[in-house]
């Protein structure tokens, strides 16, 4: 699985700061997850930040989010273009 942290699209926020914070959001809930029983080897995080993709919400709040979706999913590879991968 794939946990992709997102950002709200601030203009004060750069880029790269904005995949670093979602990068940080995926990180935390997989440690959560992990203290819940999941495998490590089963989870990947990566930072989207502020990029547009086809979830991004027009309420900024809602983009302080992490989106969990399959590895091998179409969200994922977009996910994965718009990201940094840990």
């Amino acid at each position: 699985y794939l946990l992709a942290g997102c950002a709200a699209d601030m203009e004060t926020v750069s880029k790269e700061y904005g995949q670093n914070l979602g990068l940080e959001r995926a990180q935390a809930v997989r440690q959560l997850m992990l203290e819940l029983g999941a495998s490590e080897d089963q989870l990947t995080c990566l930072g989207v930040g502020k990029a547009v993709t086809s979830v991004q919400d027009t309420d900024q709040a809602q983009n302080r989010a992490v989106w969990l979706t399959p590895a091998d999913s179409a969200l994922a590879e977009e996910f994965r273009a718009a990201g940094i991968q840990e």
